[in-house]
Order: structure tokens, then C-alpha cells, then sequence
């Protein structure tokens, strides 16, 4: 299975009015106006991010002020570059894109897409504005390139592949890889550290071995240091880089994960106690998770439980 189907034919105003449903307000300019072009659009979701799968054989793509008025936008767009080559302006930078590399746009500010070498495909991961604001703040903004030879930008093609590819609803904690290893990307960015950053690749190792070892209630900071040969203070440092520490982490993706669990069982009609999913998702004790659960979702386990289930009868 492609990350991007085969093209098929569209009508111009057809493509053009689908395009619309998935990205927000764009101008869609064919080759030589043509009334036809060959193209692919659909989307997919990963828990609450919809992911679009963008293929094109167009003269360009463009978001002006006047889209911006009719559709401010409420997200920021990463663009991975699946076929073909692409050129991006925003921001008066200019990044052209071949299969592998990545570009983050903004929806509030004009950009343009032009696609002079023919077919091109693109995956799309719809950031929610709130939330990347608050996660990254300034360090975030439309126009930053992300080479397909960083290491960082390995990793999040990696997760992002398996996003698209596979059934992850339930594993929030993906989800949380990917946000992180975006979150060291964009802070060595900001602080001109694109040189070779051994807290960098300490972070990307430990987000995995957390993705991996989680379920486990034994794997806390201290497992995870040793897994990653550095001593608990070192691994602490690293994180700077991410804002967070390796133990809220942690408990961050037990405690998405416990709630996608909740969520996914309720939906397939397979109930099980808020205990069992506290200790299937590593927590070794009901208070930390209760604590941990509110603090995350407003809501004790017992009563995100009852509603689903009202929700489902």
C-alpha cells in the first residue's frame, strides 16, 4: 500500500472543490487552463489529526489574502514530499521539496505551491494552531524546510508512515513520538544548533524505547536511562530540548493511551474495568492514574467510562 494512491482524472472544479474540503481555501491553476488534471486527494485520521494525501499534476497551487479572509485557517500544515518535486513559497522562503523532505506552512499567511517537473505527491498533517502554540510557540512558523537527511526528520517520516499506513486510534503514544521529535527539531532550529546534538539523538532514541516499553509498570525514568546508557540526570538535560521531563512523558502517553483504550473497547462493545486498562496501559498503581487521567482529561476514568458508554446506547 502507497502512502499516496495512483492518480486518476478530475475535473478541474471538481478537484479544486474537494481540495477545498480538506485544506481550507487554495487556487488551483492547471496546465496551460486546462479544464482536466490527474491527481489524488483523501484523507485519513490518527485520533484527532486528519492527515491529507495530496497528489497533483497542476501548474501551481496558491492560499492568497483573499482565501485567508474567506477561511482564516486554524492549523499549520507539515508537508512530507512523497512523489515528484514541489517548490513552496511563504514567508519569502523559497524550499523545494523532493521525495523525502519536509516543509511546514502556515494557513494564516499566503503561500504558493508550483509543481514545474509534473506529477507530484504529498502527505499532509493538519496541526491543530492552539495546540501547536502552545507546545512550541515562536518556535513554530510557516516556511521551515526540514532536509530528508536530518536525522530528526528521519524519525518523524518514520512515524508519520506509520500513522498513515496503520490502524493507531489507540496508540496516542505514536502520536506523542511524533510531536516530540518535532519539538527537538524545532528547538535546535531556534537555538542554531543544527550541528550534530548528542541530546538530540539521545531524545529520539528514549521516545522510542518509551513507544516500545510503556505497557511495562517497571519501566520508569531511571529503566529508561539505563536502556539508553546515559545516567538519569543526563537523560533530564536532554529533554530540555522538548520542554518536558522523561517521567511526564511517560505518564502523558500511559495516560492517552489508557483513554484511546477506554475509547476503542467502548466503541467495539467490549467492556472492560477502568482497572484493567490502567494496569494494560503500565500503570502499577489506580491513584497515580486516577491523578494523572483528571489532570489530562478533566475527567476521572469512571466518568469518561459512563459517558461513552451513554454515548454508544
Amino acid at each position: 500500500m502507497e502512502l499516496v494512491p495512483q492518480p486518476q482524472y478530475y475535473e478541474l472544479d471538481a478537484f479544486s472543490h474537494d481540495l477545498r474540503g480538506i485544506c481550507g481555501e487554495f487556487e488551483v491553476v492547471s496546465r496551460a487552463y486546462s479544464s482536466r488534471l490527474a491527481g489524488h486527494l483523501s484523507v485519513c485520521k490518527s485520533g484527532d489529526l486528519d492527515i491529507a494525501r495530496v497528489g497533483i499534476d497542476a501548474d501551481r497551487v496558491q492560499r492568497s489574502a483573499r482565501h485567508i479572509v474567506q477561511d482564516p485557517g486554524d492549523h499549520f500544515f507539515l508537508i512530507l514530499q512523497y512523489k515528484g518535486k514541489a517548490g513552496i513559497l511563504q514567508n519569502d522562503t523559497e524550499n523545494w521539496l523532493t521525495p523525502g523532505d519536509m516543509c511546514i506552512v502556515d494557513s494564516t499567511e499566503p503561500s504558493a505551491f508550483a509543481f514545474n517537473d509534473g506529477y507530484s505527491a504529498q502527505v499532509s498533517v493538519h496541526l491543530p494552531r492552539a495546540e501547536m502554540n502552545h507546545r512550541f510557540g515562536r518556535r513554530i512558523a510557516g516556511g521551515i524546510g526540514i532536509g530528508r537527511d536530518d536525522p530528526l526528520g528521519l524519525a518523524m517520516r518514520s512515524i508519520l508512515a506509520k500513522l498513515v499506513m496503520e490502524d493507531t486510534i489507540a496508540e496516542s503514544h505514536v502520536r506523542e513520538a511524533f510531536f516530540g521529535v518535532l519539538g527537538a527539531y524545532l528547538t535546535d532550529r531556534a537555538q542554531g544548533e543544527r550541528s550534530l546534538n548528542p541530546d538530540r539523538e539521545l531524545v529520539r532514541r528514549s521516545l522510542a524505547l518509551m513507544s516500545e516499553n510503556f505497557r511495562n509498570p517497571e519501566f520508569t525514568s531511571a529503566a529508561l536511562a539505563d536502556l539508553a546508557g546515559v545516567s538519569l540526570r543526563r537523560l533530564q538535560r536532554a529533554f530540555r530540548l522538548i520542554d518536558e521531563t522523561p517521567h511526564s512523558r511517560l505518564q502523558m502517553i500511559r495516560t492517552e493511551h489508557a483513554y484511546e483504550a477506554i475509547c476503542a473497547r467502548t466503541r467495539m462493545g467490549r467492556p472492560a474495568t477502568v482497572a484493567t486498562i490502567a494496569y494494560d496501559s503500565g500503570f502499577n498503581d489506580l491513584s497515580t492514574f486516577y491523578r494523572s487521567f483528571k489532570a489530562r482529561y478533566s475527567s476521572s476514568p469512571k466518568a469518561a467510562l459512563n459517558a461513552m458508554q451513554d454515548d454508544v446506547h
